[in-house]
């Protein structure tokens, strides 16, 4: 089975894909990693909203999409998510996507009403709305933030580095 996995890719690594897709051809699509191809392994730096995007889309046969939300980094600074998250519901719904998982903030979890909030549930409406119309199956995974020391933009990877380099936070 071939699989997207898109969005906010920079967390991932080989080892993690290996252990959650043996034996499935995976594409990684994000800005913040390197192209590259390693075994099943595809890598591709290229943004959701681009053309490239569209043809890598509908060349591959994916019957999978999981797509990492970017409120997944703390104090993240990316703007579009639900742009990108409804390009590739809107792709999905032209393929024969079987599955579809969006893995997003556990914050969305919380009672609290404010704006933040309010973006989030409409990102996991989006995602209920294609699937359910389009007879996706789908899953939303509520988790916390995602910990990377390697990913330069990451939050607590910021913060450690500053320390690392005695500066002031």
């Amino acid at each position: 089975m071939d699989v997207l996995v898109a969005g906010n890719t920079g967390y991932l690594t080989k080892d993690a894909l290996l252990k959650a897709f043996p034996q499935d051809s995976v594409v990684v699509l994000g800005k913040d990693i390197v192209t590259s191809k390693e075994g099943h392994i595809k890598w591709f730096n290229e943004s959701i909203l681009s053309e490239k995007f569209d043809r890598l889309f509908m060349t591959y046969g994916f019957e999978k999409v999981v797509f990492f939300s970017k409120y997944l980094t703390r104090e993240h600074q990316d703007k579009g998510e639900l742009e990108e998250l409804k390009k590739v519901l809107y792709m999905s719904n032209h393929v024969n996507i079987k599955q579809f998982v969006y893995i997003t903030s556990d914050e969305t979890l919380l009672d609290e009403e404010n704006s933040t909030s309010i973006i989030y549930r409409s990102a996991e409406e989006l995602c209920r709305y294609y699937c359910v119309n389009n007879s996706i199956d789908f899953k939303i995974l509520s988790i916390p933030y995602l910990i990377s020391g390697n990913y330069k933009d990451d939050f607590w990877c910021r913060v450690f580095a500053s320390l690392e380099k005695k500066k002031r936070w």
